[in-house]
């Protein structure tokens, strides 16, 4: 199981007890709120019912544990939302205890209050998988650029001194890594063949609707000149052609491609 999907699931299971908490709240708030006011009960006398207290320790023992499994999913993901969510604690903890003379306060206000507050908490949670998928493909996007960019630079010297086939090995390295990124980084995810050509990869993105045309032709045409550089025994590449090659990588690398 990858950590998204473990992530997806830990959510999940915390939306579930999130549910049956709000649920489990509001009926207590409601219930004895209605039932003091039927029965004539002020604040004092309604503290003192064992039924009343008994529900409340429920209720916050359970807000409790959801929240702090919640909070390590927080500061784990989303660590810059963390005082936001930390805050929400203060101010439900408050509610459910009834401190700042909560108990006399109309028991609609003080539900809409809880549910308002909980609310949010859970809506930060529940962006937990999105936001580990952006992160996680960004960082990779950005350590197959970096990895590129060596790449060229590599390829770079080898043709300043003259290894014009070596150069043009390692500046397809590059591109086919780059491709091979793109499909994996894209919304679904394309697939591909493990030994996957510059051409077969420029197809597939084309396919899925992540390459435009002339991209794809000009794809085809820089795995042509891979395809020179990696077989001994065919045409001599040329320099100009390698360096093409090499210029057109570094352009995709920098979004420089229309």
């Amino acid at each position: 199981m990858t950590q998204l999907n473990k992530l997806i699931n830990s959510v999940k299971e915390l939306e579930s007890e999130a549910e049956e908490i709000d649920k489990k709240v509001t009926g207590w708030l409601s219930y004895y709120f209605t039932y003091s006011y039927i029965n004539d009960l002020d604040t004092e006398m309604l503290w003192l019912e064992e039924s009343f207290r008994e529900e409340q320790r429920k209720c916050v023992h359970l807000y409790q544990t959801w929240y702090l499994t919640a909070e390590y999913l927080i500061k784990k993901y989303l660590p810059d939302r963390k005082r936001e969510f930390t805050r929400e604690y203060g101010e439900i903890l408050g509610l459910l205890q009834l401190r700042k003379n909560w108990a006399k306060v109309d028991v609609h206000y003080i539900i809409k209050e809880f549910t308002d507050r909980f609310d949010m908490q859970r809506n930060l949670l529940l962006s937990l998988p999105k936001v580990f998928e952006i992160q996680n493909l960004e960082l990779r996007k950005t350590i197959s650029a970096d990895l590129v960019e060596s790449e060229l630079d590599e390829a770079e010297l080898l043709l300043d001194h003259g290894f014009i086939r070596a150069a043009g090995a390692v500046a397809g390295v590059a591109l086919e890594r780059y491709l091979k990124t793109l499909c994996e980084i894209s919304t679904p995810p394309v697939k591909y063949p493990k030994r996957a050509t510059i051409s077969k990869l420029a197809r597939d993105l084309r396919s899925a609707g992540q390459l435009s045309e002339t991209k794809r032709k000009k794809m085809e045409y820089l795995g042509d000149i891979r395809n020179k550089c990696d077989h001994s025994k065919g045409e001599e590449p040329r320099k100009e052609e390698v360096k093409e090659l090499i210029k057109w990588t570094k352009d995709l690398l920098i979004q420089k491609w229309d």
